[in-house]
């Protein structure tokens, strides 16, 4: 596994990429640590486990240990969590951080690189029709899948109609069409 140490709100957070299933995992404990500002993560972590059995349970069966480096340089097994369960996880460390930590492991997680396609391009990538992709982009912005911000820009003009100019969306947005 490739381990790397990220800032969350310069604060230390170890995380791991394992290549076999194409997953980052973060340590629980530094997670508790930025989401609390607790002096000592260890502690609120597990005080949170024996108040919460739930979580206790859920972290037993979805979190395995990876090996990370402590402050000290040791190798150690770390109690982690891929993306998908800390999402899970944060929501019983009740924080008014939770969304904007959210934001920073969608960065972490998501791919390095931004592709740009116009809606000719996607309606092309699909072999479908003009409405039937704008039907599907107008529904995941309603739902709140994706952030209109985000995920599309006006960076030119694709397409002039009148007052109206083309806008380009990425990646994502086809992804989840």
């Amino acid at each position: 596994m490739k381990q790397e140490i990220n800032l969350f709100e310069g604060r230390r957070v170890r995380t791991a990429w394992d290549s076999d299933t194409e997953k980052w995992y973060f340590s629980v404990v530094d997670v508790c640590g930025v989401l609390t500002e607790s002096k000592n993560p260890t502690d609120y972590l597990k005080k949170l486990r024996k108040r919460e059995p739930e979580l206790s349970t859920y972290l037993g069966t979805n979190c395995p240990q990876v090996l990370m480096t402590t402050e000290s340089g040791k190798l150690r097994l770390t109690l982690a969590a891929s993306s998908e369960h800390l999402s899970h996880i944060i929501l019983f460390i009740n924080s008014p951080k939770e969304e904007e930590f959210r934001e920073w492991i969608e960065q972490i997680t998501s791919t390095e690189e931004t592709v740009w396609l116009t809606q000719s391009q996607i309606i092309d990538l699909f072999l479908s029709s003009k409405s039937n992709i704008s039907e599907h982009i107008a529904n995941i912005y309603e739902q709140g899948e994706l952030v209109y911000g985000a995920t599309v820009r006006n960076f030119r003009t694709v397409q002039k109609e009148g007052n109206r100019t083309g806008q380009d969306s990425n990646f994502k947005s086809i992804i989840t069409t």
